[in-house]
């Protein structure tokens, strides 16, 4: 039974990369215009330079025929998305690494051809691109404060990891857009979570990791001084909890 999988998994991928043996690499920024025909596919290689955000603008289709489109990353088998180019056309964004990704163009099965024409669009994100940074790891390079980081997790894992380092206990304050948060310790406890929003958490001195994902995420992180007498244990269970004595203040933060 295993060989018959194998089998078929290697004609599977036999037959996709064989239809885009003849794929034409396209400029960005470059208006393309063809006829998609019935159970054909039309490919495209699009070479992206740097991790950032490829848009493609569909132009509306003619006499109500809709073209459909597939998109890959850096090999056929990673499937991104599919859609249908409507009459009034179709803009779309997506958050990619560096690389070449493929644009496969047809026709619903019910449309024997249809002509289609779209441009391919793309913006750097100021990012540090760390790849592979899915996992924690002291080798990660380290990432300054108050710096904006855009990136993407629509074509791996899931997870994207970056090291900070705070040279004293004090506030950790981290700042995301389509971003859910968490920050880990160095020996990969978690601190704090947060869903797409402000995330404040004290922490002592020592080496962290921020967690983001989300397909086009964005964050940034700054510290600041914690007042006297704020508590930086973690004791969010009842096994760690702190004893607190009498008769003294104590300042912490929601997290």
């Amino acid at each position: 039974m295993k060989k018959i999988y194998a089998y078929l998994l290697v004609a599977v991928l036999s037959a996709i990369f064989a239809t885009s043996a003849d794929a034409a690499s396209i400029s960005l920024d470059e208006k393309i215009s063809g006829t998609a025909t019935q159970n054909q596919w039309i490919t495209y290689d699009i070479t992206i330079p740097e991790l950032g955000f490829l848009t493609i603008d569909f132009e509306g289709a003619q006499n109500k025929m809709y073209p459909e489109f597939e998109l890959y990353g850096k090999q056929l088998y990673l499937f991104i998305d599919r859609g249908t180019i409507g009459i009034d056309g179709r803009s779309v964004t997506y958050g990619v690494k560096a690389g070449t990704y493929k644009l496969r163009i047809s026709t619903l099965e019910h449309i024997p051809s249809a002509p289609f024409s779209f441009t391919a669009r793309f913006t750097a994100g100021h990012t540090y691109d760390v790849e592979p940074n899915d996992k924690i790891s002291s080798q990660l390079p380290e990432i300054p404060a108050n710096t904006t980081i855009k990136g993407t997790t629509n074509l791996g894992p899931g997870v994207d990891y970056f090291k900070i380092t705070s040279p004293k206990d004090q506030y950790l304050h981290v700042s995301g857009t389509k971003t859910s948060l968490a920050v880990y310790s160095d020996d990969n406890k978690l601190v704090s979570y947060g869903h797409y929003g402000n995330l404040t958490v004290p922490i002592k001195s020592g080496t962290y990791y921020i967690e983001a994902h989300g397909d086009n995420y964005e964050f940034t992180y700054s510290f600041t001084d914690a007042p006297k007498n704020s508590e930086f244990e973690y004791n969010n269970t009842i096994e760690t909890a702190t004893p607190l004595p009498l008769n003294k203040q104590t300042n912490n933060c929601e997290r």
